[in-house]
């Protein structure tokens, strides 16, 4: 897969980071955040991609994946800002720390967590989450 990196700039990256992820989407590719801080409004993820934040990377704003077949959200970076599921078939969030914020999921199956911190997830009664191989109830803290 290709690897497209966003540098911080210390200004709104919303639209750089989401032109890599666009890009990445055509490429099968993986989009990779280094140290630092990226305020963001909205970013749209996409089917197939693979998004990356590096330890010392973090998010502030809201990462959206809508009707979506495959994502993955990785690395020892932070979201300071709410991660929102709606109506996606697989997700992966691994090694993920959030701040301040949540994981909402809607209408959604095969959300898995591994390894993340501070991550509150407010989900329908019908999504099923697995956290670290097990069963999370709605509404629960990890």
């Amino acid at each position: 897969p290709l690897r497209f990196e966003v540098k911080a700039k210390g200004e709104d990256a919303t639209a750089e980071i989401q032109k890599a992820i666009d890009a990445a989407v055509e490429k099968t590719g993986e989009v990779v955040l280094g140290k630092g801080v990226y305020r963001v409004s909205q970013l749209q993820m996409r089917t197939g991609v693979t998004f990356h934040l590096e330890e010392g990377a973090v998010i502030r704003g809201e990462i959206i994946a809508r009707g979506i077949t495959d994502f993955t959200l990785l690395g020892r970076g932070t979201v300071e800002g709410d991660v929102r599921f709606e109506d996606v078939a697989r997700a992966t969030v691994r090694r993920l720390r959030m701040s301040g914020g949540k994981l909402a999921v809607k209408n959604s199956k095969n959300i898995v967590l591994a390894d993340c911190t501070g991550v509150t997830v407010d989900a329908e009664s019908s999504v099923r989450i697995l956290v670290d191989g097990k069963l999370l109830a709605p509404s629960a803290t990890r």
